[in-house]
């Protein structure tokens, strides 16, 4: 059984999405199970249906934009004066890029004979754990990515 675990934080996930683009140009994608964590789920998910271009427009195009980073912002989050103001647009990442530019394949996602596992933190109950295909807490990521 060969497994692969894919770090998440933030834009290091970028690193992430790079290897998962050079695994796949050289054919090395029959992992067994994998686990991915914050940053690295949807490129997992992305990898684990076979969508690799996804992958790399993704990281390209979109995650080094003003739509997802608002640059104005990161003086006050680091300074701690606004949470009102985020430093990341999630709503962009998830609504715009995630759903209507770079659509997940559900389909193949579902069909992939990887095992993924992607971590999730429930934070008003204070709860970690894992979801996956078919789970039946597996529904979030289905409307977070579904075609548009």
């Amino acid at each position: 059984m060969v497994g692969l675990v894919l770090e998440g934080g933030g834009m290091r996930a970028g690193f992430v999405a790079g290897a998962l683009v050079a695994l796949m140009d050289r054919g090395l994608n029959g992992f067994n199970v994998a686990v991915a964590v914050s940053a690295s789920v949807p490129t997992l998910a992305y990898f684990a249906a076979g969508q690799r271009e996804e992958i790399e427009m993704v990281w390209r195009n979109e995650l080094n934009t003003s739509n997802l980073v608002s640059y104005q912002n990161i003086p006050g989050a680091f300074l701690a004066l606004s949470n009102k103001r985020p430093v990341l647009n999630i709503d962009y990442l998830v609504y715009e890029v995630s759903q209507k530019k770079y659509s997940l394949n559900i389909k193949n996602l579902m069909n992939s004979k990887m095992i993924c596992y992607f971590a999730v933190t429930d934070v008003p109950e204070c709860r970690f754990t894992f979801l996956s295909p078919g789970d039946d807490d597996y529904v979030w990521l289905y409307f977070i990515f579904k075609r548009g």
